[in-house]
């Protein structure tokens, strides 16, 4: 094909025309963070111009970037195409023209990528592989992998310490029950000890006198065993009201001072001393477990009394003040010596009380002497009222 023209003529041969495989290179030409042109120095992610920089270090609050790219080609730049993606980021390429040769990113967490971006001229191939720049955006020092470690540690830490404080108090309770219960099964072989078996022991040695006396003087034989019968019949009372005594859980279900009133009540039929109980102020709720301590200390020091001091009144006074709780057991018998008392074997109702009275974190106290009778009198700290106790009590 021939064209003339005013310059001379033209000569186009189409057949001689061959498709260009020019790939333009393309770099990156400026970096901005939050919407300002970031410098280069040593306070500034960037140590060199963008263009030479294969990857830049951010810090958590610098997660909104700016990259800007542009192609080597002075060939009809306005056809040139740019496609670029950010790794984990971006699934796909993303295909813009000329006049879109910037891309920002917005709170990006913290974490490696890598940007690329490549370019085609005009329906060319795209130069591969293009510029590349590695990004690292640093996480806050809350969020690093050491105080994470860290984190975990403590969990593990506070789990196990949890694991075996449980596991102690799981033991100290194993074991209170079982001292609790063997001081129960020492409590009631030394009931048992001082009542039924010293009853037995007096019946074996009386009908061990009969048949005595029946060889030397058989007219008495009768008026012996009418007196042993006697003593049967008081040791099997006694042992019916000890073997009630052991079984008792009244406290729990009445109160101290119903139960007291029943102890009394339940008494004073079977012997010849008179039982007497007096309550002194308003009545406050305790725990179970510290009334029932209670009782069986009123319990212990009133058996004693009938049964060793010989007393013509048994008098017990349950006393309630702001603080304390007060119960003393008193009788007009004939008393006794308290240091020897008190280190007698095989007697154990002062050891008895004092080992409940310690469980309570109470004060017990024995006055007595060679006939002056005996008082045993406890104390034990009461918990502070609540309001609405006071405002019922001024009622």
């Amino acid at each position: 094909m021939f064209f003339g023209g005013f310059s001379g003529g033209v000569a186009f041969y189409p057949d001689k025309v061959a498709e260009t495989l020019y790939r333009p290179p393309i770099v990156l030409t400026d970096f901005r963070l939050l919407g300002n042109r970031a410098d280069i120095g040593d306070q500034s992610p960037l140590k060199q111009s963008i263009s030479y920089s294969g990857g830049i270090v951010l810090n958590h609050l610098q997660n909104v970037f700016s990259l800007e790219f542009s192609a080597l080609s002075y060939l009809h730049p306005g056809t040139t195409r740019y496609r670029y993606k950010l790794e984990s980021v971006d699934g796909q390429w993303n295909e813009v023209g000329s006049d879109q040769r910037i891309v920002t990113y917005n709170t990006l967490p913290s974490g490696r990528y890598m940007f690329r971006v490549q370019a085609s001229n005009n329906h060319g191939p795209w130069s591969e592989p293009g510029a590349e720049l590695a990004i690292q955006i640093l996480p806050p020092w809350w969020a690093t992998w050491w105080l994470k470690a860290i984190y975990v540690a403590l969990i593990i830490v506070a789990l196990w310490c949890a694991f075996r404080y449980r596991v102690r108090q799981i033991a100290q309770h194993f074991n209170m029950r079982v001292e609790e219960r063997v001081a129960e099964r020492t409590r009631i072989a030394r009931e048992l000890h001082d009542t039924l078996l010293q009853s037995l022991a007096g019946v074996s040695l009386q009908l061990d006198g009969i048949s005595k006396q029946a060889v030397l003087a058989p007219n008495t034989v009768p008026s012996l065993i009418g007196h042993v019968r006697d003593q049967t019949d008081s040791c099997f009372r006694e042992t019916r009201r000890k073997v009630w005594d052991l079984r008792s859980s009244t406290v729990e279900n009445q109160g101290l001072e119903r139960a007291l009133r029943e102890l009394v009540d339940r008494t004073r039929p079977t012997n010849a001393a008179r039982c007497r109980f007096s309550l002194i102020g308003r009545p406050r709720a305790c725990a179970p477990e510290w009334e029932e301590e209670l009782f069986r200390i009123a319990q212990e020091a009133m058996n004693n009394a009938i049964r060793h001091a010989q007393p013509k009144e048994v008098r017990i006074v349950l006393e309630y003040n702001r603080r304390a709780l007060r119960l003393s057991v008193s009788d007009d018998g004939r008393g006794f010596d308290f240091e020897q008392g008190s280190r007698k074997a095989g007697h154990w109702g002062l050891k008895n009380m004092r080992e409940r009275a310690a469980k309570l974190h109470g004060k017990i106290r024995v006055t007595t002497g060679p006939g002056q009778g005996t008082e045993v009198a406890i104390s034990v700290p009461l918990p502070s009222r609540s309001l609405k106790e006071i405002l019922w009590q001024t009622r």
